[in-house]
């Protein structure tokens, strides 16, 4: 009883606006129509958790490479903000270049970004190989070797992520390719030389993976010799890999809120772009019940899509 008394003392402290209140500024890329969705929800959510904590927020949307720097400088003068959460590439940038003294968080990025930016932390749009490693463990797949392939320019960032924080006792094969063609052949090789226990993660770097010419052969090798491959683009479930990791809106929105609150007030976040954690999930169900996996009510509640969609065939 005094556990849970404590408990709602925090949470009330948490909620406080002495506490958590702040003057928060959104600056907002324009994306593709399909990209605009998922990051106007992450956007809904931070807008959300700010207005819980009473934390006061003014949003710039649609900035393009093309949206003249004058603007964003004169309407970040005006919002006055303490911290600044960028979505997109090109609000990194501004944010960075045209504030350098205010706090600043980026997401809705493929990875670290350059420029004024570099440096800059956040959360990446692409998933972690913890969360790929999770969404085997729900379906009750034992995993000691993860194999993947990576181009170190772009990718570094995530395979070093991978190794520092990856469970013990699973071994991360990450293998340097700099083309589609051998990444293809490398990928090859893995399932080739698979044993019980293995599993592929594929990036979600389109140089290195191509729906039309790498994952057939994969996902038959992998029906073959039954290696799950868990994938960081959701489109390759549909396909027919296995299980596929991407952003929970809801979830990253209140993370990106609270940091950006205690960036404000001084306080602590990781200092580097980190991969995304909070994730939702995608299920093959037909690859599934191939690798002979158990589909019970209680894991399928935790993949919010699956695949073959009803009324398909």
């Amino acid at each position: 009883m005094e556990g849970r008394r404590l408990g709602w003392l925090l949470l009330l402290w948490l909620l406080c606006p002495a506490a958590e209140a702040a003057r928060i500024a959104l600056l907002i890329d324009e994306f593709p129509p399909a990209y605009q969705r998922v990051v106007d929800d992450v956007a809904a959510s931070i807008g959300g958790t700010l207005r819980v904590s009473q934390s006061d927020w003014v949003t710039l949307r649609d900035i393009g490479s093309d949206t003249a720097p004058s603007a964003v400088s004169d309407w970040l003068r005006s919002a006055k903000p303490e911290a600044i959460i960028a979505l997109g590439a090109v609000s990194a940038e501004r944010c960075a270049e045209l504030a350098p003294s205010t706090p600043c968080l980026v997401s809705a990025v493929a990875g670290p970004p350059l420029g004024h930016a570099a440096g800059l932390p956040g959360v990446s749009f692409i998933s972690s190989a913890r969360a790929a490693l999770e969404t085997l463990r729900l379906l009750d797949i034992e995993v000691k070797r993860i194999w993947t392939v990576y181009q170190p320019s772009e990718d570094q960032w995530l395979i070093d992520d991978a190794r520092r924080h990856l469970a013990v006792g699973v071994e991360l094969h990450a293998i340097t390719v700099d083309d589609l063609k051998l990444a293809t052949r490398q990928l090859a090789q893995a399932l080739a030389r698979s044993e019980v226990g293995d599993a592929v993660w594929l990036p979600a770097n389109p140089r290195l993976v191509s729906a039309r010419y790498t994952l057939p052969f994969l996902i038959d090798e992998s029906w073959k010799r039954r290696v799950p491959i868990v994938s960081s683009t959701l489109s390759h479930v549909r396909l027919g890999v296995l299980a596929a990791t991407f952003p929970d809106p809801k979830a990253l929105g209140e993370r990106l809120a609270q940091q950006a609150a205690r960036l404000a007030h001084g306080a602590a976040v990781p200092s580097q772009l980190m991969p995304l954690e909070d994730v939702q999930r995608a299920l093959n169900m037909r690859t599934a019940r191939h690798l002979g996996l158990s589909l019970s009510e209680g894991v399928l509640r935790q993949f919010v899509l699956k695949f073959p969609l009803e009324g398909t065939p």
